[in-house]
């Protein structure tokens, strides 16, 4: 005995529908850890501008004290 089409049609729906929401679902997943992510990036971005700002305040000390040094 064959399944009808609209037996198949009914079949390849429901399969149709589970692979819409588990991709539904892994792309909620994914944009929550994207957003995770660009948190992660963005707090070490401001603890190199922080770097930065601190190795360039000890280099000017570091000039003075070699300039003051030389006197």
């Amino acid at each position: 005995m064959t399944p009808s089409v609209s037996t198949l049609i009914s079949i390849a729906l429901k399969f149709a529908k589970r692979a819409q929401e588990k991709a539904k679902t892994q792309h909620a997943n994914l944009s929550k850890k994207r957003q995770k992510l660009l948190k992660k990036v963005a707090a070490a971005e401001a603890e190199m501008d922080y770097a930065e700002k601190d190795y360039a305040k000890a280099l000017k000390v570091s000039q003075k004290l070699e300039e003051f040094a030389e006197v």
